[in-house]
């Protein structure tokens, strides 16, 4: 899985999670980032495939990725609503793969800012 994420006319920001497991089988990946100013940041990704009888691969994809406030830079018209403290993310998906092909899966939009986050998934199957 490919997350990019982009703010404005910046370069996109991408971060790759992968999860090795098997036919029917979940798995899934924790990560917390901790500092001194901010509450923890996670990014969490569960999965589980299915592989179908046409040879293609049904994926349970559920993410949750957050963002801190300063991060991201407000929009214009959000001036006097004060500091943004956090972005927060969550997807629930349900997508049909083939082997090998990445498909963009979702677009998320900020709904006050600039930023847009995009999910690319892969599923390969390893014989």
């Amino acid at each position: 899985m490919t997350i990019s994420d982009q703010r404005g006319g910046a370069t996109a920001v991408k971060k790759t999670v992968s999860v090795v497991t098997g036919d029917r089988q979940s798995g899934f990946i924790r990560t917390i980032a901790s500092y001194t100013n901010l509450p923890p940041v996670p990014l969490n990704v569960d999965t589980e495939p299915e592989l179908l009888p046409d040879g293609k691969i049904k994926v349970a994809v559920n993410l949750q990725y957050d963002l801190p406030g300063g991060a991201s830079s407000p929009a214009a018209d959000t001036a006097n609503a004060g500091p943004l403290r956090s972005t927060q993310i969550r997807e629930n998906l349900a997508v049909i793969l083939e082997s090998d092909k990445p498909l963009v899966v979702a677009q998320s939009a900020d709904p006050v800012g600039d930023r847009q986050v995009t999910i690319e998934v892969k599923a390969t199957v390893l014989r």
